[in-house]
């Protein structure tokens, strides 16, 4: 993790995540329990900063124009196949 700050809050929500859930059977090292849980707190971090700038990204013109192209393909369409059913029946 490249901020400080981050790797700090995920740190101390893997102590939290540890003391919270009291199922350590003792069959390991504490160390390797804590690495297990931060490992996967890093993976859920990770995860939703990747939802969060493909948010964000939604927004972006290019995003609208290809989204108003395809709308306009899609009424297209469907007023041919609405022609094309007409025409059978």
């Amino acid at each position: 993790m490249r901020d400080p700050h981050l790797a700090e809050d995920v740190v101390q929500e893997t102590f939290l995540a540890a003391i919270k859930n009291q199922s350590f059977a003792g069959k390991s090292a504490p160390r390797t329990c804590l690495t297990g849980i931060l490992k996967h707190k890093i993976i859920d971090v990770m995860r939703k900063n990747v939802r969060e700038i493909a948010a964000s990204d939604l927004m972006s013109d290019k995003v609208l124009i290809c989204t108003n192209f395809l709308m306009m393909q899609v009424t297209r369409l469907k007023s041919l196949l609405r022609g094309t059913c007409q025409k059978t029946y």
